[in-house]
């Protein structure tokens, strides 16, 4: 079974092996995010193309986990993407009861300024503490690339959660998922409706948000969170601010000598 929806900025994306459904996001997190709550006992979410959380959109994320928690479901979180990530240095609570199989570290060469992501399991990092991101190698110009976050910071997490025990149902699942071309994406407008998914996700049955109905946030502490911080915005690269410097060094000459020719 393989279905796909998307409610605003968010999309979500359903297949269903045995008594394993996986749950691949993408986008943005926010207030209108809806989530499904497939019937499977085991659910495997994959993050890999969020790009935001919005405030609003961290509460529905915990609202949807606790309600998995509470109908006895078993949720792998795989390949985190770095605002997940720093997600669960900043929220206590932001995993549930989830267990975080694997996430992503962001590189960035310097020679040729490409940016790339490395996913690493979570049993292999908890094999060195403190972990350090290992080394890597560009594919385009085969430089060394540099992580591009406070390695302090976004591994942070780490010390926090356990590595995980994956059943073997589940393990195949997420290794054949690794090999994206291998699941269609399918527009969500061959579905009907949202409802063939999920009745769950209908308007009326959107998560109450409000009193005491409202997620608790446990966020973590500063000494706990060791001052984490989101993945640092790079500039331009060293060879590209000179080449732009040459580029306008070139056309000051040229507009010199044009101009001394004209008198």
């Amino acid at each position: 079974m393989l279905a796909s929806v998307a409610t605003h900025l968010l999309r979500v994306e359903l297949s269903v092996s045995g008594d394993v459904a996986l749950l691949r996001l993408s986008g943005t997190v926010d207030a209108d995010a809806r989530f499904p709550t497939p019937p499977q006992a085991q659910i495997i979410i994959s993050t890999t193309d969020v790009n935001r959380l919005t405030s609003v959109g961290v509460r529905h994320w915990i609202a949807w986990l606790e309600r998995l928690a509470e109908r006895g479901s078993e949720v792998f979180l795989v390949d985190c993407a770095p605002d997940i990530v720093v997600q669960l240095n900043q929220i206590q609570n932001f995993a549930g009861h989830g267990k975080l199989v694997s996430f992503y570290m962001p590189y960035d060469c310097p020679t040729c300024d490409r940016q790339s992501m490395v996913l690493m399991r979570t049993a292999v990092a908890k094999e060195q503490q403190p972990f350090r991101a290992p080394v890597r190698r560009c594919e385009v110009c085969d430089g060394v690339l540099e992580f591009d976050a406070l390695e302090d910071g976004y591994f942070a997490f780490l010390q926090r959660y356990a590595a995980p025990e994956v059943p073997p149902a589940v393990a195949a699942v997420i290794d054949d998922q690794g090999n994206r071309g291998e699941i269609a994406r399918i527009a969500s407008t061959s579905f009907p409706s949202l409802s063939t998914i999920d009745s769950a996700l209908t308007p009326s049955s959107a998560p109450d948000l409000t009193g005491p109905h409202m997620p608790r946030i446990e966020h973590v502490s500063p000494t706990d969170r060791h001052q984490s911080a989101p993945p640092p915005r790079r500039g331009p690269s060293m060879p590209l601010i000179v080449l732009m410097v040459l580029m306008l060094a070139g056309a000051i000459g040229l507009a010199l000598v044009l101009l001394l020719r004209g008198t």
